[in-house]
């Protein structure tokens, strides 16, 4: 029977530490993003290939560039250029 409280306290413990450590991970995420969307508005000129306009989406999405280039365009098929860019 102890063993068995000392069980179910342990669990609660956990899943608490488990919360508070995602809690933590998403508030890093969101400090990086920002960090990254600092950086990034005040390039004049940012490159990067298709699978990293895929990543970062959501911060060109803010920073709606007029121009884009695709270098990798023979490389890569038109359906993913237009998906990360759009």
């Amino acid at each position: 029977m102890w063993r068995q409280r000392l069980e179910k306290q342990q669990r609660e413990h956990l899943q608490s530490c488990q919360a508070e450590f995602e809690e933590a991970l998403s508030r890093d995420k969101e400090l990086d993003t920002m960090v990254e969307y600092q950086i990034l508005k005040k390039a004049r000129v940012i490159g990067m290939t298709s699978t990293c306009a895929a990543k970062y989406r959501s911060i060109l999405q803010r920073i709606s560039p007029k121009i884009v280039l695709v270098e990798e365009a023979a490389e890569v098929l038109e359906a993913p250029i237009v998906t990360s860019l759009t």
